[in-house]
């Protein structure tokens, strides 16, 4: 708990990341800074959920309206539960979902263009749904 990662999607390569042009909108993005840095934090008495908190600012990895396919995820002060199913033993891969759901994260389509939405989807195999925790150093 309190380690800090880049979340690179197995599809496109890219990672996750507050949008630069909303500082609210989460998509894929092709650099590496604070703004693709998060730090996992584990929650006690929550059943093994965890929190993601992007290093760049401060903000929870959160998504907005209804819980259901489609929906965009967005940063907020307000701190959501998630948590991690791991795909890939030696790789660090995991599904990141939402408790008591089949919602899975996943880059939309897995696309690798800059500013691609990471929304809430159906839980499923493809690559885009899978999120590698490549450690961060912070400097």
């Amino acid at each position: 708990s309190g380690q800090v990662y880049y979340l690179v999607n197995e599809k496109s390569g890219t990672v996750l990341s507050l949008s630069a042009l909303d500082a609210r909108s989460i998509v894929g993005a092709g650099v590496r800074g604070f703004d693709e840095q998060w730090r996992v934090e584990q929650q006690k008495n929550s059943g093994g959920a965890w929190r993601l908190r992007c290093i760049g600012s401060g903000k929870f990895l959160d998504f907005e309206g209804d819980a259901e396919a489609g929906t965009k995820l967005v940063a907020s002060r307000v701190p959501r539960n998630w948590k991690f199913h791991r795909i890939d033993e030696d790789n660090g891969v995991f599904h990141i979902y939402m408790p008591k759901t089949n919602l899975n994260i996943e880059l939309d389509d897995g696309d690798a263009q800059p500013g691609t939405p990471v929304l809430l989807q159906d839980r499923s195999c493809c690559a885009s749904q899978m999120w590698r925790f490549e450690p961060a150093r912070l400097s």
